[in-house]
């Protein structure tokens, strides 16, 4: 659990904003409190972030902690209450190996760190799935409330939750249906009566009538996805390396052998459960099929976070079956202990945990950390695969950012402009080079021509500048660690003193954005700067740099 606790903590008040965290702070300004109760607005958005988004802009103000405490919390809280459950539900031995998955696992920990719903939906819908296994083994009516109630929580934060927790249910409706003759044999898990499945159902109808179905009558941005592409093997076999979380062949090969031998040892000794959780999977590939939103593995991860688990318990379940095994066969534990201990730190020095949370590193949730788990070549970045744009090179950074005197000198950064989208922002990579701290700027009340984005969704090609101006005077500053306003002169001096402000004159160039007009800063705030800060130190055809105090 350390472990594990380490990772999610680890540097995090040092994170700046990426990508799809700004959708739920862009959505809430500026509306009344009471709305986001009822509007979800785009697919980005889940109506229970928006309304603590919302409730903490009205009190305590923003701050990039604050906004990501939710999913921090629960990553955090899925740690200490899922092994003690697994072990209730399976054996300390499963709970053990499952516990250090968890602890490991590159995806759980990413979204554990970021402000958007997906933490949410993996605790609650995992949490509903061993309330469901608790329920069918033990028959106690307050594990079928748990099941229910945590089930909706999880729906209500993303629909794609419906997978691991209405699944089961209706295939035990199917099974429910077949003469009791025909009824596969069941061991400890047994077959619950009508009536608590009735019970059950109809707290997940009447909850998702009321909270779930309006909010996506009035905005069905589903199916926009449904129908749309589909799930390639290549893509399957990519997403499989996200969950083993770990590029080593070898390694993926032993997690596959142990995957489905969780299978095997569950149908043979709990076979409804086993056949629940094959229901599970089955569903969450065929939804695959029909739908795709954007092509990116990680998408499909996120989407199928609350299965991650669930294949942890596979794989949990196939290493204490061949451990009891091999006990039986050597007639000792000495070998089966030992090789569950080469498992566990084969998984601990191959993890890419190490890698990418080294620091120096602001952009840690910087999606091409979370493309891939191989071996990072850093003549190129990533990143940039959703919208196609060309690889970052690493002949293409500024000279600049290469050790020069004055970067070698300076205690960190701030680069503006920033944009939203993780395919716009090359600081990641740059801090590769230069390995200083970073933050970003933005400019208070800066006036933008018509852009894609809007107040109901923001847009990747959008500058930071086009949020934050929009929040109330009051709550916009102070609070937010990473994110400066560049014309609090007296601020950026006393906080960020030997630090260099590097304004980048045309981001469509030097990012390699030649199809998207991005915000151009020079000369719109040119003179505000000049005045600030005075003549810059350093010029060259990409960049201009000043000196901060």
């Amino acid at each position: 659990m350390a472990i594990g606790v380490f990772w999610r903590l680890h540097d995090l008040p040092g994170q700046i904003l990426l990508d799809d965290e700004w959708h739920s702070l862009n959505f809430v300004i500026g509306r009344p409190f009471f709305s986001l109760f009822f509007a979800q607005g785009e697919g980005a958005n889940a109506i229970p972030q928006n309304i603590y988004s919302g409730l903490l802009l009205q009190t305590l103000g923003g701050s990039e902690l604050l906004l990501r405490m939710p999913s921090l919390l629960l990553g955090l809280l899925a740690l200490i209450v899922f092994p003690p459950l697994v072990e209730k539900a399976f054996n300390r031995v499963v709970a053990v190996v499952f516990a250090y998955l968890l602890a490991f696992s590159p995806v759980l920990t990413f979204y554990s760190r970021l402000c958007r719903p997906y933490a949410a939906v993996c605790f609650f819908g995992f949490l509903s799935f061993l309330f469901m296994v608790l329920w069918l083994r033990r028959g106690k009516a307050a594990f079928l409330y748990g099941y229910a109630f945590s089930g909706f929580i999880a729906m209500y934060h993303h629909l794609y939750a419906a997978v691991p927790v209405l699944t089961p249910l209706l295939c035990l409706s199917l099974l429910k249906l077949l003469p009791p003759g025909r009824r596969p044999a069941m061991k400890s898990a047994q077959m619950p009566s009508t009536r608590m499945m009735m019970r059950a159902a109809a707290i997940l109808i009447v909850l998702g009538t009321v909270f779930i179905l309006p909010p996506q009558l009035q905005n069905p941005w589903w199916q926009r996805v449904v129908g749309v592409g589909g799930f390639d093997i290549p893509k399957f076999v990519d997403l499989f390396g996200l969950l083993c979380g770990t590029p080593v062949l070898v390694y993926q090969g032993l997690f596959l052998l142990l995957f489905c031998s969780g299978i095997f040892y569950l149908l043979r000794d709990d076979f409804l459960i086993g056949v629940l959780v094959v229901a599970i999977g089955g569903a969450f590939f065929f939804c695959e099929m029909i739908s795709k939103e954007e092509n990116a593995v990680l998408v499909s991860a996120r989407f199928g976070i609350a299965l991650i688990p669930i294949a942890f318990l596979l794989v949990a379940t196939g290493m204490n079956g061949l451990f009891e095994m091999f006990r039986i066969y050597s007639g000792g534990r000495t070998g089966p202990t030992l090789a569950v201990a080469v498992f566990m730190g084969g998984l601990f020095f191959m993890s890419p945990l190490w890698r990418i949370y080294r620091s120096p590193n602001n952009f840690t949730n910087h999606s091409a950390y979370e493309e891939s788990y191989a071996p990072t070549d850093w003549s190129v970045g990533g990143g940039r695969n959703i919208v196609s744009l060309p690889p970052l090179k690493k002949s293409d950074v500024p000279p600049f950012y290469f050790r020069s005197d004055e970067l070698v000198a300076a205690d960190g950064i701030i680069e503006y402009p920033m944009f939203i989208g993780d395919y716009f922002n090359p600081y990641y990579y740059y801090q590769v080079f230069h390995k200083k701290r970073v933050a970003v700027g933005y400019v208070p009340e800066l006036r933008f021509s018509p852009l894609s984005s809007r107040n109901e969704s923001v847009f990747g090609d959008t500058p930071i500048d086009y949020v934050l101006s929009r929040l109330p005077a009051g709550r916009r500053r102070r609070r937010f660690e990473n994110m400066v306003p560049l014309t609090d002169a007296g601020y950026l001096k006393r906080k960020y003193t030997r630090w260099l402000l590097i304004v980048h004159k045309d981001p469509q160039k030097e990012f390699g954005a030649a199809a998207f007009p991005l915000f151009r800063p020079l000369p719109v705030v040119g003179e505000i700067l000049l005045r600030a800060y005075g003549p810059p130190s350093y010029q060259d055809e990409h960049i201009v740099v000043w000196r901060i105090g």
